[in-house]
């Protein structure tokens, strides 16, 4: 599903002072871990994701109101990822830096190792600031908080404390996609697709980074704590997980 923008100002209320309060609710069969984004914008200044990026992306420069956002995941791990990508895009540094960082956040096996420092420094942050929240857009406009966080917290700080190597997150990538039961469906996959593109997909398939093909990935020497599991370091995801289609 595309993204949408749930709130569509321009077309809508046409009121770049109006106030508004706006509830995207994950599906799950699990008890619903809420993200509750505060969020006070001023000119200076899986689904629920898209859109919520989206909608805060439409609105005007002078938007002046406040946002109210409930967002609801029934999977911790990807709310918990959710949290930190907002965290990231809100936290007031180099706007090309912390989307770069977002996508290998979401999409890639490894990154660069000065980009999961920050992230465990973040989440250290959110920490220390957990009953008032976290500042959000850099100014002290708006802030973030978290309801039901005896399923978050205690998922952030096994990834801040994570001690997962790269030849251990490697191997145990490799062992999913390179299952031998899944032969055929991995090669029923590539026939379906152009020459360039299962070339591409091979090459995505091999080192988990969203990268444009041939690029150097040398600095991407840190694992990507937040796809495998606190506990025992398991990868997350199916054998055919793709960015194209999933962001968990």
């Amino acid at each position: 599903m595309p993204a949408v923008d749930v709130i569509n100002l321009r077309r809508n209320e046409k009121d770049s002072t109006a106030d508004f309060n706006v509830a995207l609710i994950g599906q799950s069969t699990l008890p619903p871990v809420r993200l509750f984004l505060i969020l006070a914008c001023s000119s200076q200044g899986r689904e629920p994701f898209r859109h919520f990026m989206e909608t805060i992306a439409g609105l005007p420069e002078d938007y002046s109101g406040k946002l109210n956002f409930l967002i609801s995941d029934g999977c911790a791990e990807v709310a918990a990822r959710f949290l930190l990508a907002v965290l990231v895009l809100g936290a007031g540094s180099d706007t090309n830096v912390a989307v770069d960082m977002v996508i290998h956040l979401l999409y890639s096996v490894f990154l660069p190792k000065g980009y999961l420092q920050i992230i465990k420094n973040m989440i250290g942050l959110f920490g220390e600031h957990l009953e008032e929240g976290i500042p959000w857009l850099g100014d002290g406009n708006g802030y973030v908080r978290v309801l039901l966080a005896f399923r978050i917290i205690p998922l952030l700080q096994k990834w801040e404390q994570s001690t997962l190597t790269m030849d251990s997150a490697q191997k145990e990538y490799d062992r999913m996609r390179n299952a031998p039961h899944r032969e055929d469906f991995t090669q029923r996959m590539y026939s379906s697709l152009r020459p360039s593109h299962r070339l591409a997909f091979w090459e995505f398939r091999r080192f988990g980074l969203v990268l444009p093909f041939g690029a150097l990935n040398a600095h991407f020497n840190a694992p990507n704590v937040t796809l495998f599991s606190a506990d025992s370091g398991k990868w997350l995801q199916t054998d055919h997980t793709d960015p194209l289609y999933l962001y968990e």
